[in-house]
């Protein structure tokens, strides 16, 4: 009877602390993680355990995932198929869709009280949809826009062309779309802001070996800049600063990480090797990055030093990540 008692106490402990070691391993999140795979054409919901299951499946090669109010907007290049944008409720059933021109090739999007603003990467525009119906307001001339950002009644226009580098962010009126432009980097690609402020990673190319920097705009001018010796890519504000996704090259070979950037003197005030990350979002005291390599990864807020991955069941390619 002892040995009984002894082997079940044995079998409890075992088992309570495999359950801890999941839940401190995992990092657990109050709510839901919603994954955009690249690879699978699809949106996968994440639990509080990261345990994924299929929402809906996405149009032909997904470029970004956005959660406005109750509804999911991805837009789709449409490499190999057809592009379009495409709206669905938070059950994944679609409910609307606007298809673009063919070559149009829909790249990053957003949107503010009144419309969606999407990157046409292959026609050099800035489409303007209706929110509510997804209907044509207007487009924006923009060569290789690549990225959108409302703010404040400017919507901010960043571009990626693939062979010569553009140094010009672009800005529009959302009253009377007239156009200006600010000098900054080479590759204007991707934006963020802190109420009025809005940074500017300038990816540069690495195939080129350009590298890129990162610029601070205020007032619709440049308050501040870096020179980078990498390629800087998605970034995400929070009150503890800028955290960017960045590649670089270390002997011949393209790595990446995450770097988390002061907000004034843009210094670079910790580093994070996370392999192959693909985007980053915060939710809640946590940042959760996204990877090209099948694991979700986990920065507590709180201790900037330290973060914990987690292997995804279904090995997602994060192209995007939302949270709600």
């Amino acid at each position: 009877m002892k040995r009984i008692f002894i082997i079940l106490l044995i079998t409890v402990l075992f088992s309570s602390c495999s359950l801890l070691y999941q839940l401190i391993s995992k990092a657990p999140v109050d709510g839901n993680i919603y994954v955009m795979d690249w690879e699978k054409e699809a949106v996968y919901k994440l639990d509080s355990l990261y345990n994924s299951e299929l929402l809906f499946s996405t149009g032909t090669a997904p470029s970004d995932l956005i959660i406005d109010g109750e509804y999911f907007i991805v837009s789709n290049s449409g490499f190999g198929g057809s592009p379009s944008i495409d709206k669905y409720n938070m059950d994944g059933q679609k409910v609307d869709s606007f298809l673009p021109a063919g070559n149009s090739s829909p790249a990053n999007l957003t949107s503010d009280d009144q419309y969606l603003y999407i990157a046409l990467w292959g026609s050099g525009e800035v489409l303007v949809l209706d929110k509510d119906n997804m209907t044509e307001i207007t487009r924006i001339s923009v060569p290789s826009a690549w990225s959108v950002l409302s703010v404040d009644g400017i919507l901010y226009i960043g571009t990626s062309p693939f062979a010569d580098p553009c140094q010009y962010l672009y800005t529009a009126s959302i009253d009377d779309w007239s156009m200006d432009s600010i000098a900054v980097g080479n590759n204007p690609s991707y934006l963020a802001n802190d109420g009025a402020r809005v940074y500017v990673a300038c990816q540069g190319n690495a195939i080129s070996a350009i590298k890129g920097s990162l610029y601070r705009i205020e007032n619709e001018e440049v308050a501040e800049s870096r020179e980078l010796d990498s390629y800087p890519g998605r970034m995400e504000m929070t009150n503890e600063g800028l955290f960017v996704t960045n590649g670089f090259y270390s002997d011949s070979v393209y790595q990446s990480n995450v770097l988390l950037i002061d907000s004034e003197d843009l210094s670079t005030l910790q580093t994070y090797d996370i392999v192959s990350a693909s985007d980053i979002e915060q939710y809640n005291d946590k940042m959760i990055v996204g990877t090209n390599s099948g694991e979700i990864y986990v920065i507590e807020l709180s201790a900037l030093t330290q973060f914990i991955s987690t292997d995804t069941d279904m090995n997602l390619k994060t192209g995007k990540i939302a949270v709600k």
